[in-house]
């Protein structure tokens, strides 16, 4: 007779088990939650201020059953660059900073509210039903426009116009531009670490490019100039104004005073509310294999109806308190441990205790720009990566639904993005793209389109189960 295998209990984690998650969840809030307002000029503090009470929030939610967090969300970045263009990215608590922002807001806020809105139709009608209007075949290619739309954008703003605009030195720009990317690149494509550590190639990133800088600085003073003024970090980091306030909370009107201008913003509408199909559709490819009732490990784990809902609460708040959309940063381990709540309590906590520092938005408008560039865009290449392989599977069969139509998708889209980056630079077609002064964000118009389409025409078949999910 067989023998019946007895069931596995969860054991509680040692300490370095515990003091890992801490780490991975802080320097996850950390460094995930810097890389859009050091993109678009959003308060540095206040975007971990609310990445901390956001990830608080969605434990709550969730009922403290789903061990994850919250961090800003890159698929909206080129919306956001859009709404915080050069002109509002100029000072923190400047009037055209508030006015941007004030508009940003509302437009973050209602993405949430559709966001929820989502998800209440998968509680209605179920997983299944809804899949088959997000499918992969229009997910995967939007996706890929999503990182393709800011790609030329942030080339432009970190490397080349710090460079003609402000003198700032072209090799060292594009030395650091280039050690930030590689790195980037190659801890993602590190297979060892890349299931385990999701955000660590935004972090290696950001630390490779600070040494960089740090090492061009040295070179500078000890061989070349031996100008302190001719360093990109060390020169501005010594001369840290007297007045500066030590808390945040010490000069509220600079950092909250958005909530004067708070308004809708037809341009901001578009650019952002409709990129939530792509974060909504990736979504439901992310979370659903992880719910499984069949799966006895993971019966703790509450609906994906839930965690759609939480997250879009999430955003809601996160858009009322910093104009940062964010998005769930999946566990980081694959059977769910209750134990893994206080570690991420405590990482949050420590992520809210940081924020209340007025140092780092100081810091934050030193920081060299080709830091940023380099590691945005290497961690774009692997949400494109990413849209990619959710596009075209190599199991799914080569019909026109599951081939030409994402081909078409990426065409248009490519095409769209470049025009528009071509009229941001010399000002043309502008009856185009700013019809009724509403400036019309290209990657919107192609989402809305792709999914509109998919939804008319007679492709809804049943979602295979053979389809990949992106994670």
């Amino acid at each position: 007779m067989a023998l019946q295998s007895r069931p596995k209990t969860q054991s509680k984690p040692s300490f370095l088990t515990s003091s890992g998650t801490f780490l991975l969840v802080f320097l996850g809030l950390l460094f995930g939650g810097a890389l859009l307002p050091l993109a678009t000029g959003l308060s540095l503090p206040i975007a971990w201020l609310s990445c901390g009470l956001v990830s608080l929030l969605f434990l709550l939610i969730t009922r403290t059953r789903v061990t994850s967090f919250l961090t800003a969300n890159l698929i909206f970045i080129s919306g956001m660059l859009i709404v915080m263009d050069e002109t509002s990215r100029s000072a923190i608590g400047s009037p055209a900073w508030n006015q941007a922002l004030g508009g940003l807001v509302v437009a973050v806020w209602v993405a949430g509210l559709l966001y929820i809105v989502l998800a209440s139709l998968v509680r209605l009608f179920g997983h299944q039903k809804v899949q088959r209007y997000f499918p992969p075949r229009v997910v995967g290619p939007t996706l890929m426009l999503a990182g393709l739309a800011a790609l030329p954008f942030l080339v432009e703003t970190t490397v080349i116009s710090p460079v003609r605009d402000l003198g700032v030195s072209a090799y060292k720009s594009w030395v650091i531009f280039g050690c930030a990317l590689v790195a980037t690149l190659l801890f993602f494509f590190f297979k060892k670490t890349r299931k385990m550590f999701r955000l660590m190639p935004a972090a290696m990133g950001l630390s490779v490019g600070l040494i960089s800088a740090l090492l061009l600085d040295g070179i500078e003073l000890l061989f070349l100039s031996k100008d302190l003024s001719q360093t990109l970090l060390l020169g501005p980091l010594g001369d840290i104004p007297q007045s500066l306030p030590i808390f945040v909370f010490q000069d509220l009107e600079t950092y909250f005073g958005f909530w004067s201008y708070v308004h809708f913003d037809a341009t901001a509408l578009v650019a952002i509310v409709p990129l939530v199909l792509i974060a909504f559709g990736v979504h439901l490819t992310v979370v659903e294999p992880t719910h499984n009732p069949q799966n006895p490990d993971q019966n703790a784990q509450p609906g994906i109806d839930r965690i759609l809902v939480g997250e879009g609460i999430c955003t809601m708040a996160s858009g009322l308190l910093s104009g940062i959309p964010v998005g769930v940063k999946l566990a980081h381990e694959k059977k769910v441990s209750k134990h893994s709540v206080l570690p991420i309590l405590l990482a949050c906590l420590a992520v809210l205790i940081l924020s209340l520092f007025g140092f780092f938005s100081y810091f934050q408008e030193i920081f060299p720009t080709p830091i940023i560039g380099g590691t945005l865009v290497g961690v774009l290449l692997t949400i494109i990566l990413q849209g990619f392989k959710l596009a075209f599977p190599k199991s799914a069969p080569k019909t026109f639904k599951n081939l030409i139509f994402p081909m078409v998708i990426l065409l248009v889209g490519v095409a769209a993005i470049t025009l528009f980056f071509i009229h941001s630079i010399f000002n043309l077609w502008s009856d185009i793209f700013v019809p009724w002064g509403i400036l019309l964000a290209p990657l919107s118009v192609v989402v809305v389109l792709a999914f509109l389409v998919n939804t008319l025409l007679p492709f809804q078949a049943k979602v295979s189960s053979n389809e990949p999910a992106s994670r």
